[in-house]
């Protein structure tokens, strides 16, 4: 639809700006700097305890943290050690037995800001003079973990700096919450066939394993998951769980992100898993039967299987890598009948004149499945989009759908539903309008490339087209407006690159198609 809007000349024009400027005084108070800020005040460890042995429960905030004279030498930079760290804090800690240990401050942690770096150091006196022991700046996230063989009885310093501010000696008003976790990995219960953890026969409820830690697993021979395919990824450090359903059905097996709470840190932080399920017909040792698999590209396994009631299950866990990533080897299943799908329906996705985009997620919940939208210009809806079908993936994801034939400046109801064999669900309904007001508030200008920016108010989800001209006759597209998100989903922003002559004219103007 063409919209007679207000046009823009180009050069030959005079453009009146008001700037108003306001003087504001405000007074920045310096953030504190923690007790551990230097070597005389590093936090002391525990030497022993349950494991994890060591976790600050208070986080720390070291946003006023100082990188100190007294700071021990860096890794060299043919390490790969990036130097551009800042705000250093320090621990002090004398194992009491020898063996491998994990110093994160990783995604196993609440650390709050995205990077940092850890060096463990071994010193001849009370703090110093300093020898590097260990070293890392992004374990797999960019938060950094250390996965080290220490020496009982001997003390090491570990000193943890933000990593990647834009200089070493950036300052930040943002807290920066450090919290730090020491542990001892050992062996998981379940590290083979012979002794799996048992889910239980019975669910009401979805089934939650307790967490495992997978870095000291090892990888049972003769058991290789087909359905990993992709390139490098080498499944390794199994573990095991049985299962033997009291009742026959469809069941949703998960190590994704339904096995964490809000924070995250409880559950599995490993990023890329397999499952297979088996059965042993002739128990342990021999040959297993497959009955699924599931590698979930380069994610985490999810996948549904129909089982037998009364029928004895091998489920089986894999780490998709050859090596563990320190921090990241915590491994929790979820077990779940499988059920009718869940839905949400989400806001409007996108609208013109002929058509408007509907999003909902979906998760079929194990179970084939189809969903639609219903619409309407009441609450009773009355019209339904295509019908699409969901396989019988048990992963939420993100979809949509067009409808069309509605009027302009009306507003229409809409809701998704999903149906399987196993029950019907319906999402909250929202609503849509295709509004015809012309856009408000344009403002144009040049920017420091010589481009012409053009801004305006438009309505959210609204698609604007924006057009040229060198003559007010002849009118080209030269593109869509995007939604300009720094302001808001309101706000409209433009860009034409096109070289104009200084001695010509070019107009634009906007079009809601």
């Amino acid at each position: 639809m063409q919209l007679p809007l207000t046009t823009f000349p180009r050069l030959k024009a005079v453009f009146a700006f008001a700037l108003i400027f306001a003087a504001i005084t405000f007074q920045v108070t310096a953030a504190i700097a923690p007790a551990n800020d230097n070597c005389s005040g590093a936090i002391v460890i525990p030497s022993s305890g349950p494991t994890p042995f060591f976790t600050n429960t208070a986080l720390i905030d070291i946003s006023g943290a100082t990188v100190s004279p007294n700071d021990p030498p860096l890794p060299p930079d043919e390490s790969g050690f990036d130097t551009n760290i800042t705000h250093s804090v320090w621990f002090k800690f004398t194992p009491a037995v020898s063996g491998l240990h994990t110093i994160s401050s990783g995604p196993d942690t609440e650390t709050t800001f995205r990077d940092t770096t850890i060096v463990v150091y071994t010193a001849a006196g009370s703090c110093g003079p300093f020898s590097i022991y260990s070293h890392n700046e992004d374990s797999g996230s960019l938060r950094a973990s250390v996965s080290t063989n220490l020496i009982g009885g001997t003390t090491y310093y570990i000193v943890v700096w933000v990593g990647r501010l834009s200089s070493p000696d950036s300052v930040t008003n943002e807290p920066l919450d450090l919290q730090l976790r020491i542990s001892r990995p050992e062996t998981p219960s379940n590290d083979t066939c012979d002794n799996p953890r048992v889910v239980p026969s019975t669910l009401t409820s979805p089934y939650l394993s307790p967490i495992i830690d997978t870095t000291l697993a090892t990888t049972t021979a003769g058991i290789a998951p087909p359905c990993v395919i992709n390139q490098g990824a080498i499944p390794s450090r199994d573990v095991w769980f049985k299962f033997t359903p009291s009742t026959a059905g469809a069941y949703i097996f998960s190590t994704g992100s339904d096995t964490s709470s809000i924070l995250g840190n409880d559950g599995t932080l490993i990023d890329d898993t397999a499952i297979g399920i088996y059965t042993l017909t002739g128990g342990c040792g021999q040959t297993p039967n497959q009955i699924a698999c599931n590698d979930n590209g380069f994610g985490r396994g999810v996948l549904s299987a129909n089982l037998a009631a009364n029928t004895t299950y091998y489920i089986v866990i894999w780490d998709n890598a050859p090596t563990y990533v320190a921090g990241e080897t915590a491994l929790r299943l979820r077990v779940a009948p499988a059920t009718r799908p869940t839905v949400e329906t989400l806001p409007l996705l996108s609208i013109s004149s002929t058509g408007a985009v509907l999003g909902a997620n979906v998760n079929a919940n194990g179970v084939l499945s189809r969903f639609w939208f219903e619409w309407g210009p009441t609450t009773s809806l009355g019209s339904t989009s295509a019908v699409k079908i969901l396989f019988a993936s048990a992963t939420t994801f993100t979809t949509n759908l067009p409808v069309s034939g509605f009027q302009r400046d009306t507003e229409y109801y809409y809701k998704v539903v999903a149906t399987n064999a196993l029950g019907y669900s319906a999402g909250s309904i929202q609503t849509f309008k295709w509004v015809s007001t012309p856009p408000a508030d344009l403002v144009f200008f040049k920017d420091v490339d010589g481009a012409s920016q053009i801004e305006f108010q438009g309505e959210a989800f609204h698609s604007h087209v924006v057009q040229g001209s060198s003559n007010l006759v002849d009118w080209i597209d030269l593109g869509p407006a995007s939604t300009n998100l720094t302001q808001s989903t309101t706000s409209f922003l433009f860009r034409h690159s096109q070289s104009i002559p200084a001695a010509s004219q070019f107009f634009y103007r906007i079009r809601l198609p």
